[in-house]
């Protein structure tokens, strides 16, 4: 009996290969490269489950180096060891909201097994350094960095952006398209973007430019910015202490999990350097965008001072 091998598709996404099983639209193709290459291989497979089908909540467990997440919506994602991620779904085709699930909390998770650092954030380009936006979700951070995008800059990442600790601290690129709310749609001119519905269940579309995105290298970071709601538009420096808070508090990777697998010393050393490194800003903005060309121009000073 002849076994067909599945032939793997390789990407490349926050500065590592993918070397996957399935159709990633939502990232590059990958380029050959000099030198070692970090690869992370994404594969179909059986994996036993601990939730039912009926069940309508999402779990987690980490043993001996394995993540493995379950999500009715979803499937079950297992990351092992920074090198593979497993997927096993009910359907056939393995849908948007999953892909993005594995590109995010999968990659993530990958990443930080391997000691790398990944914020939940969004980022852009301003004028060839990085621009990234943090808050608490629902804060604004793709709509900011979508509202970036319309205005010319290249998008960087969505959702979740790799973070180098290095001097300079840089920015890799991740996924390069936005995922929006029906009313922050209306803020954008939609006619300049690709729109689609993530899931028929959600209030989610995923926008991306129609121009082509040429921007994958990694760039400098000029500035990261905690998104908060307030009255009036303002924008402060944080101290390092505030600085080392909001960029523990916004790792993607969620602190239970990150606990579960260790790593802790050069995780919090990662998230000390850059706090140092990199200027952190509280930006304060109305509930309404109403004033979105004003926070715009306060981000760019910022960020390319």
């Amino acid at each position: 009996m002849n076994i067909k091998k599945v032939k793997k598709r390789a990407y490349e996404v926050h500065g590592v290969k993918l070397k996957s099983d399935i159709k990633i639209p939502e990232v590059g193709r990958y380029e050959k490269k000099e030198g070692n290459e970090e690869t992370i291989e994404i594969e179909k497979k059986t994996i036993e489950r601990r939730l039912k089908k009926v069940e309508k909540k999402r779990i987690f467990k980490a043993e001996n180096g394995r993540v493995q997440y379950e999500a009715p919506e979803i499937g079950v994602v297992a990351v092992e060891k920074g090198k593979k991620i497993y997927i096993d779904v009910d359907s056939k085709k393995i849908n948007t909201l999953t892909r993005l699930f594995i590109l995010a909390t999968g990659l993530a998770t990958a990443l930080y097994q391997g000691g790398k650092l990944v914020l939940h954030s969004s980022a852009v380009s301003i004028d060839g350094k990085a621009a990234l936006f943090i808050g608490d979700k629902g804060a604004g951070k793709s709509t900011m960095a979508a509202a970036f995008s319309e205005k010319s800059h290249q998008a960087i990442a969505d959702d979740a952006v790799r973070v180098d600790a290095s001097t300079p601290s840089i920015a890799y690129p991740g996924v390069q398209a936005f995922k929006l709310r029906r009313d922050s749609l209306s803020l954008l001119d939609e006619s300049r973007f690709y729109v689609k519905k993530i899931d028929k269940n959600l209030d989610k579309y995923l926008v991306s430019k129609r121009e082509k995105n040429s921007n994958q290298k990694k760039q400098k970071i000029g500035g990261i910015f905690v998104i908060k709601e307030g009255k009036n538009i303002d924008i402060r420096e944080c101290s390092f202490l505030d600085s080392f808070a909001e960029i523990v508090r916004h790792t993607y990777v969620r602190k239970n999990v990150r606990s579960s697998m260790g790593n802790r010393i050069d995780y919090f050393n990662q998230c000390t350097d850059v706090a140092a490194k990199v200027p952190v800003y509280e930006l304060v903005r109305p509930k309404k965008y109403s004033k979105l060309d004003k926070l715009c121009e306060l981000i760019k000073e910022a960020t390319v001072q």
